[in-house]
């Protein structure tokens, strides 16, 4: 029974990872109705921006974060205005076409810059584990869940009580009538991008110092986003919550009693299973017009 909720906790840890991920891709869905499948290269160039932050500035790993949050999001809003507001009156397979040749510019770009070399960030963490009712949890994985309900609960107050963030959930519930209402809407594109690559550079820096860095790393993450975003439901903050831990947990579980090799695939069975049942998610609409 120690093992069974001692992978529930392990879990949680990578699930927050996910969730935080997820939740960026779902922000920018919201407003661009894409998946952003270039996502991940952004996860990825947050975790290089707190390493160089780290090794060439000095400065402390929570000091890395908040530099790799701020220019990751400085990048995505440079994406926006480049990339994906020109296509805005395209369709969404030229969207998608966009996206996965961003993901490959991105991704052998940072191979050219950075190398291939495996680096790792060193956090402030020590080996020591808290005992909690039989339970070991790690410095690291009890400081992922911490943040990731900080950055919860930050996105939630956002959303619910700043004018910005009314306006971003007016333009998810319907971008035209938002449009008539005076909202600009490209002004909420930029916002929502930078958000979500701030969320994305966290979760990078997070699982940085938990593995290894490398310019191909954002593949797996971004895979496990868009299976977070599905299950969940597109377009649903609460959907990528419920996902992302879900997914986190289910993964655990099945790495502790079968094996890693049928993780994957256990993940995809419930995923379909789920979409067979409910095909828009858990949390997803019917309709995002």
């Amino acid at each position: 029974m120690v093992e069974f909720f001692q992978s529930i906790v392990n879990g949680i840890a990578v699930g927050s990872a996910y969730t935080l991920t997820g939740l960026g891709l779902t922000v920018i869905f919201s407003v661009y109705r894409i998946l952003n499948l270039a996502h991940g290269e952004i996860y990825m160039l947050g975790a290089f921006i707190s390493f160089f932050s780290m090794s060439y500035l000095n400065v402390p790993f929570f000091v890395a974060i908040v530099i790799s949050m701020i220019a990751s999001g400085v990048i995505g809003m440079i994406l926006e205005r480049l990339v994906f507001r020109p296509m805005k009156n395209h369709g969404e397979a030229d969207f998608l076409i966009v996206t996965v040749g961003l993901l490959f510019f991105i991704s052998n770009l940072a191979m050219y810059v950075f190398t291939p070399n495996i680096r790792s960030i060193q956090g402030p963490f020590e080996q020591n584990t808290f005992n909690f009712l039989g339970l070991n949890i790690s410095q690291q994985r009890l400081f992922i869940i911490i943040i990731t309900v900080i950055l919860i609960v930050a996105l939630h107050y956002f959303n619910f009580h700043t004018k910005t963030g009314k306006q971003m959930r007016a333009v998810a519930q319907d971008k035209h009538a938002a449009q008539l209402m005076g909202i600009n809407v490209n002004r909420m594109g930029v916002i929502a991008f930078f958000i979500a690559a701030a969320l994305a550079a966290v979760a990078g820096t997070l699982m940085g110092d938990m593995q290894s860095i490398n310019p191909a790393m954002g593949f797996a993450p971004l895979l496990m986003a868009v299976i977070v975003v599905i299950f969940g439901g597109l377009g649903s903050v609460i959907g990528a919550i419920v996902g992302g831990l879900t997914i986190g947990i289910v993964q655990s579980l099945s790495v502790t009693y079968f094996s890693s090799a049928l993780s994957n695939i256990l993940l995809y069975l419930i995923l379909f299973l789920t979409l067979m049942v409910m095909p828009n998610g858990l949390f997803g609409r019917k309709s995002y017009e």
